[in-house]
């Protein structure tokens, strides 16, 4: 899994203007089959419609947090409430969460993940211009996805590690973007007085809870 996920990472990150239109192309074509497109919402797909013409960055983040919303909420139904991942669960963690419950067919993960970090280098990469047919290109496979994680009626048990936790978080802090000034050197001197997690808390607040591992 870890070099299919490297390779997925490192496609997305080489994605130019040129390009972008053909790589959305090709993921749609790949799912055409097996993740059919819903009935429309009348004015939610009409403001995003709209939106994708007028400003298609914001169009592309905007339909993924219609996933994360829908991802959200699917969670908060289906998990138990007493467990640890139902108790920290927040809109911006469950994309990891649901990914760790293996419970999407590999197509519908693998699209997930690639929605995910295109987004991702989208919001990171402020210079990369995209275009309205490929913010429509997008929010058309957003819809996809929503409709198969909708039909999830159940969850597979999963048992949350200490280690699958502490990636969890680990994620999370890399998502939000606010710590990319965090320097390797860094980070290598706190693993060598065995102080890394303590030294992320610290550094991240509220951004990250280590406090199940710390504690």
């Amino acid at each position: 899994m870890r070099k299919p996920l490297s390779n997925l990472i490192q496609s997305v990150a080489k994605i130019k203007y040129k390009d972008l239109e053909i790589y959305l192309a090709r993921i749609k074509s790949e799912v055409l089959d097996t993740l059919p497109l819903p009935e429309e919402k009348g004015e939610e797909d009409k403001k995003i419609k709209q939106l994708c013409d007028i400003d298609p960055v914001r169009a592309v983040l905007e339909s993924w947090n219609q996933v994360e919303q829908t991802i959200y909420h699917k969670l908060k139904k289906l998990l138990p409430s007493n467990s640890i991942q139902y108790k920290r669960l927040t809109p911006d963690r469950a994309y990891f969460e649901l990914l760790l419950t293996g419970v999407l067919p590999p197509s519908a993960e693998k699209l997930l993940q690639e929605l995910y970090f295109l987004k991702n280098h989208l919001k990171h990469n402020s210079d990369l211009p995209i275009s309205s047919k490929s913010a429509l290109e997008y929010y058309d496979l957003t819809r996809r996805i929503i409709r198969q994680i909708d039909a999830i009626s159940e969850l597979p048990s999963v048992k949350l590690t200490a280690l699958t936790l502490m990636i969890l978080e680990i994620n999370h802090l890399i998502d939000t973007g606010r710590y990319d000034n965090i320097s390797i050197d860094e980070i290598k001197k706190e693993i060598e007085k065995g102080t890394v997690l303590q030294y992320l808390q610290e550094k991240a607040q509220e951004d990250i809870d280590l406090s199940i591992i710390l504690n």
